[in-house]
């Protein structure tokens, strides 16, 4: 009954500057089996430095904060105990119970859409995300295609990327990709990733 609805807790997530941080993103809600709790994972907008924060959903306590000086735009994703989130251009790979960073890769081009992860080959996890390029006037972007934490071909490496859009505008350089993949496969059992 939305009439009965109430406030359980508030968090400040972190983040800094002049303005308080916003919370740009969507939160990732996952059980942590190390930890025994339920943790949203959840990123914040500073206007100097900003934060990826797990907080504990039963409580409201930050249980970890992982601090970066880019602003984020894409809610994370989480794949067995690692948490996947983007800090402005650059994908970063977190552990879930505990914050550390495992490894991150640089896409140089803004970073939008939320990541997504999965298994498409033997190798192990597969992050695809898509970068709307270096600025507004020069929207060069990719789709990308890294391997995860865990991977036999080795911690956030590039898998493949993909920069062949069919229209890229007068100057050839109006492309990029906002909106996160879906990964799929077809009737034969052919792997697929769909974005836009």
């Amino acid at each position: 009954n939305a009439s009965a609805l109430a406030l359980k807790w508030r968090t400040l997530v972190g983040g800094s500057g002049k303005k308080p941080p916003n919370v740009a993103t969507s939160p990732a809600i996952v059980y942590n089996q190390t930890l025994g709790k339920t943790l949203a994972y959840v990123g914040s907008e500073g206007s100097t430095s900003s934060a990826l924060v797990a907080v504990d959903t039963a409580s409201g306590a930050v249980v970890w904060k992982y601090s970066v000086g880019t602003k984020i735009w894409a809610s994370p994703a989480v794949d067995s105990n690692t948490v996947y989130f983007a800090g402005q251009n650059t994908l970063y790979a977190l552990n879930a119970t505990t914050g550390k960073l495992q490894c991150s890769f640089n896409a140089r081009g803004h970073i939008f859409s939320s990541p997504t992860v999965a298994a498409v080959d033997t190798t192990g996890p597969v992050v695809f995300f898509g970068d709307t390029g270096t600025s507004e006037s020069q929207n060069a972007g990719h789709e990308w295609a890294i391997n995860g934490v865990g991977n036999t071909a080795g911690n956030c490496t590039k898998k493949w990327v993909f920069n062949a859009f069919l229209n890229k505008g007068a100057n050839g350089s109006n492309t990029g990709v906002w909106s996160p993949a879906a990964v799929a496969s077809d009737a034969s059992g052919r792997q697929l990733v769909v974005f836009g």
